[in-house]
């Protein structure tokens, strides 16, 4: 054997060892399970429980919730003005401290949802508040962030980012065009 021979079976292992490791390694840090929930496709926020609360499945963090609810026909409604009755009904007529009112939010398989969210004055507390909606030309999915302004104000961000997750059609498809 030579000492080129000799060098180039432990080197691929080496270099086969140090690849595994790496996927290994990496793996979970950049793979969050998705999960289905209520006919949409989402990577829940890692670290909150889940239940399921009637028609609604909850994921739930300190005194905040992420709620996916149960699907909705659109009937005869186009989505934008869908989305803004429900996100209206939702404010209600609680004073509104302050407001990102409704824009678009690319979602998990390239279409576009809408969000909105607010901090609202209920009489008993100040709520952070987010809805938001994906649709297909049928229906409509809405997931809903709500808690204590004080402590889930902090958690928004990551409960948007599992509301940009969101796929009708499982991973990597999107819907038809409407």
């Amino acid at each position: 054997m030579t000492s080129e021979q000799a060098w180039t079976k432990p080197r691929s292992f080496w270099l086969a060892t140090g690849a595994l490791a790496l996927c290994l390694l990496t793996a979970p840090a950049t793979t969050q399970a998705s999960e289905r929930a209520n006919g949409v496709t989402l990577d829940p926020p890692t670290g909150w429980s889940r239940s399921q609360e009637g028609q609604n499945v909850v994921y739930r963090k300190d005194a905040c919730s992420l709620s996916v609810l149960a699907p909705r026909a659109l009937g005869d409604e186009r989505p934008v003005p869908f989305f803004q009755q429900t996100w209206s009904s939702v404010k209600g007529p609680l004073r509104i401290l302050k407001e990102q009112p409704p824009a678009q939010l690319r979602t998990g398989d390239g279409s576009v949802g809408r969000i909105a969210t607010a901090v609202v004055d209920s009489g008993a507390d100040e709520r952070v508040v987010a809805v938001f909606m994906a649709s297909d030309a049928t229906t409509a999915h809405f997931i809903v962030f709500t808690g204590e302004a004080p402590n889930c104000e902090a958690h928004l961000a990551t409960a948007e980012q599992s509301m940009r997750s969101v796929s009708l059609n499982g991973r990597g498809s999107a819907p038809k065009a409407m």
